[in-house]
């Protein structure tokens, strides 16, 4: 009975043919149907290998003896596109220039990208090198997608495709991008007049921008040239509130409170924004002089 198994052979036999050696533990396949398949382990790093088969006149482990015939079969493991050091999900504030670098590897050949709006929402297209985009990249080594000069409007999803050389399967890669805006004050800084011991506010309105991380409206910090205000009495007769908010109130207004010193800092998700000149005008409360009470003959003037 002649039986056929998988050999194991010496990295020697692998070395005289250029190819990688991969072992085999030696086995047996007894029978007297034909033979039609056998299962190959598959290596896990790409490259050609080479398999031996081998009929002989018994199983003995540890040698090969009594070979009546010997053939060999060598296949290729291929490798598909690859890349690496990429960030997928990127955040800028407007108008930076967005930046997606990465290293392709692997048998890549070619990149094409779409894009698909989310601000507002609408179809994919095909992207191009130009004024607003800028690719580069398809053989292997370091490749790079740029959105120029962001604004909302480059919100969305960026997809690139990359094609295999070989017959491995395309590779996708997935981005996104969220565009964030910086403070900016679109209001007129109006004079605030205030009575003596009366109460006023100054309001900062007409302003847009994407607030911090986390928060549901700005960062505020009211100010008298460079110097922060709290809330609280000032010392001076008067109490301040609303020091971190977009209105600040002053009760019991005094002389110490008038100026035209008083801005604000806005921080948002970009950075902060000072409003200044903010003015405060102290007015004084007419008053009278003491009266006295007059007898007067009719028809005299009463002064």
């Amino acid at each position: 009975g002649i039986v056929a198994g998988w050999a194991e052979v010496t990295p020697s036999s692998i070395i005289a043919t250029g190819l990688p050696y991969q072992n085999i533990a030696p086995g047996c396949i007894t029978g007297t149907s034909p033979i039609t398949a056998i299962s190959l382990p598959s290596p896990a790093t790409p490259g050609t290998y080479r398999y031996y088969v081998v009929a002989r006149t018994g199983c003995i482990v540890g040698g090969l003896p009594n070979i009546v015939d010997c053939q060999f079969i060598d296949y290729t493991i291929n490798q598909g596109p690859v890349v690496t050091g990429l960030t997928p999900n990127l955040i800028v504030c407007s108008p930076n220039n967005a930046n997606w670098n990465f290293t392709l590897g692997g048998t890549s050949a070619l990149i094409s990208w779409t894009f698909t709006p989310t601000n507002p929402a609408g179809p994919s297209v095909p992207l191009t090198n130009g004024t607003k985009y800028t690719i580069s990249g398809g053989l292997p080594g370091p490749g790079s997608f740029a959105v120029l000069n962001t604004t909302t409007s480059d919100e969305g999803v960026y997809q690139a495709t990359i094609k295999s050389s070989n017959s491995c399967s395309d590779l996708i890669l997935t981005c996104s991008l969220s565009v964030k805006t910086a403070v900016q004050f679109t209001g007129t800084n109006s004079p605030v007049e205030v009575c003596k011991n009366a109460t006023t506010g100054i309001l900062i309105s007409g302003i847009t921008g994407t607030f911090p991380t986390g928060k549901t409206d700005y960062i505020y910090q009211w100010r008298r040239g460079t110097s922060n205000l709290s809330n609280g009495p000032t010392g001076t007769g008067s109490t301040l509130s609303g020091t971190d908010s977009a209105t600040l109130v002053i009760t019991n207004a005094g002389a110490a409170d008038a100026g035209n010193d008083y801005n604000l800092n806005i921080t948002g998700y970009c950075g902060t924004l000072n409003v200044p000149n903010q003015q405060i005008s102290l007015l004084t409360p007419p008053s009278l002089s003491s009266m006295l009470n007059q007898e007067l003959c009719v028809g005299n003037n009463a002064t």
